[in-house]
């Protein structure tokens, strides 16, 4: 039998941690000098006890406060290596419900901006990726992403503006560089882009 989720390993820990107690204590009391490898029958008693104690507690917080971006980490993570393996539809479809229970968090916005991207769907992705932009200015991928979504949509003279935020964040950034360059020469080989 395989235990493939971490709260199973741990339920089966705890169970095999609790037997041992168990049985330890069992034979202790079944000792002549109520010893078991030099242990008192007491310290055992106390021992065990304090395991299960322990248990109880954590178990009862955890169940009452559970942590509040366990969820996200746990979604987020899936839908990355959904990405990665290609799955781009299933993946998204994870990121739009993070969008919906964390509609503030920059990262969730961004992944939904760049898998946007990638889907080809360049308008929404410049809506995700100018709100993932207003919680969190500093994040260069964003903008690398945003860019790439302008330059795609046609929007040179925006994806500039962009990409020239990206290198003044890091200078030297070979994506933003390259991209920069693609903006300028189509706009300057569009005749109806450079004169408007």
């Amino acid at each position: 039998m395989q235990f493939k989720r971490s709260r199973d390993r741990w339920y089966v820990g705890v169970l095999a941690l609790t037997l041992t107690f168990t049985a330890a204590g069992i034979l202790t009391l079944l000792s002549q000098d109520n010893r078991l490898l030099g242990i008192p029958w007491e310290t055992l008693r106390d021992s065990y006890f304090a395991l299960v104690a322990l248990l109880i507690l954590y178990y009862s917080f955890r169940a009452l406060w559970p942590h509040p971006f366990l969820g996200l980490s746990r979604s987020y993570a899936k839908a990355l290596e959904l990405r990665a393996r290609g799955d781009i539809r299933h993946a998204l479809q994870i990121t739009r419900q993070l969008v919906v229970n964390y509609p503030r968090r920059a990262e969730v916005r961004y992944l939904m901006g760049r898998l946007l991207n990638e889907k080809g769907k360049y308008r929404e992705a410049v809506r995700q990726l100018k709100f993932a932009y207003e919680l969190d200015p500093e994040f260069i991928g964003i903008l690398l992403e945003l860019g790439f979504a302008l330059k795609m949509q046609g929007d040179y003279r925006e994806a500039i503006v962009v990409l020239e935020q990206a290198l003044g964040l890091e200078p030297g950034n070979t994506d933003a560089v390259n991209m920069l360059s693609a903006c300028r020469e189509k706009l300057q080989s569009t005749p109806s882009i450079s004169q408007t």
